[in-house]
């Protein structure tokens, strides 16, 4: 009997697992590259299983085959995407559209159409003492254009999607990866050979973005897009930076960024519909903020949340990874002090639930099964654990 639950890891030397969630053991290996492994993501409805090593190379793997324990003729094809950092891919998200927009706060109800571009105008120019002044500027300038092309804000929540890779009708094959640039990344739908788009802030480079450490890809299925929710690539940058990116033309418009930390942001997650995101950093604590695309608007409503601690033995302030649940009841973070944390996805406290030690070194990766039920973690220590029964969803 084939199992359906299979767990990939990979490691500094550039091997590769599969695991037999089932029976407790490893079904296949191999060596992908002679690159440490960066990144492992299930494709293509987990019809395929894509691997990012630091030689600059994402390769697709055939998932029947290698559950099948035979990992010749497997590989399915490879993306040379130059970038030989430690920027992190990302997969299109399982996104769900509200059929409703946010509801706006009772001032933006109350303002007309040209109070409100007043208003977000006065607000970016605010950013300077925030990104600096060269940023400040295109943000100004981006503005004005888009005010001479369109009479109002609705004519730009309404533009059609006019980006080729985003026009089809599944979003299994879409991809965001790291490239040439550290600062940027590239969307791509692996069944062309070229990518469809760079993101590419513009801007020079004395702002000092750093590299683009985590991101995500939120893009609704063709049918179910709305105007208060198009199609989104969320990047978090070396500087503690975070840039939303609005996909829907050929040519990706910035739409909005925000300064959230003072260190680099190691990792974040996103509601399913977009609405919450989850992030942290190279700090001790993470935080949840709201996210309006609506108003272009992205506010925090958690506390900070302690995620690690600071004592003679783990003496690290940071965070490696961050999840949230498929059930979106909770959250975890992977610590620098070798703990995983897990805290409720309720405002407005979101408690703490429960600290889980057992690692000896610096946990880099968390992930949950799609039913919810299982939680894997992976360390520095080279161990991979599982865990189970973590607060039952019902």
């Amino acid at each position: 009997k084939k199992s359906l639950i299979h767990l990939a890891s990979g490691d500094l030397s550039g091997e590769v697992r599969l695991w037999d969630l089932e029976i407790k053991r490893s079904v296949n290996s191999w060596h992908a590259s002679d690159e440490s492994i960066l990144e492992i993501h299930g494709h293509r409805n987990n019809a395929a299983l894509l691997t990012q090593c630091r030689d600059g190379m994402i390769t697709m793997w055939d998932m029947e085959r290698l559950a099948s324990g035979c990992e010749k003729d497997a590989e399915i094809r490879e993306i040379p995407t130059d970038a030989f950092h430690f920027s992190r891919m990302a997969i299109a998200m399982d996104a769900v559209v509200s059929s409703h927009p946010p509801a706006d706060p009772p001032q933006v109800q109350q303002e007309n159409d040209k109070e409100f571009k007043e208003k977000e105008r006065l607000s970016i120019k605010k950013q300077k003492d925030m990104c600096g002044g060269l940023l400040a500027q295109a943000l100004i300038k981006d503005q004005e254009e888009e005010d001479d092309d369109s009479d109002d804000d609705e004519a730009f929540l309404n533009r059609e999607v006019t980006n080729p890779a985003l026009q089809g009708s599944s979003n299994s094959s879409l991809l965001l990866a790291p490239c040439d640039q550290p600062e940027a990344m590239a969307l791509w739908d692996t069944r062309s050979p070229t990518y469809a788009m760079k993101l590419e802030h513009g801007v020079d480079a004395h702002l000092k973005l750093g590299m683009a450490m985590s991101a995500k890809l939120w893009v609704p299925e063709a049918g179910v897009r709305s105007a208060w929710a198009p199609p989104i690539a969320l990047i978090g940058h070396e500087s503690g930076h975070f840039y939303i990116w609005d996909l829907r033309r050929m040519r990706a418009d910035m739409l909005f960024c925000k300064k959230l930390f003072q260190a680099p942001v190691m990792a974040f997650d996103l509601s399913r519909d977009a609405r919450r995101l989850f992030a942290a950093a190279v700090e001790p604590s993470a935080r949840v903020y709201n996210l309006d695309l609506h108003i272009r608007k992205i506010t925090p409503c958690s506390p900070p949340l302690p995620a690690t601690c600071q004592t003679v033995v783990h003496d690290r302030t940071g965070i490696g990874h961050l999840a949230l649940r498929p059930d979106a009841k909770l959250f975890a973070t992977a610590g620098w002090d070798f703990r995983i944390r897990l805290f409720a996805n309720k405002s407005p406290h979101f408690k703490p639930l429960a600290i889980l030690r057992y690692h000896d070194a610096t946990v880099n990766a968390l992930d949950f099964s799609p039913d919810s039920k299982l939680l894997a973690a992976a360390s520095k220590d080279t161990k991979i654990s599982v865990w189970s029964g973590l607060f039952k969803s019902r």
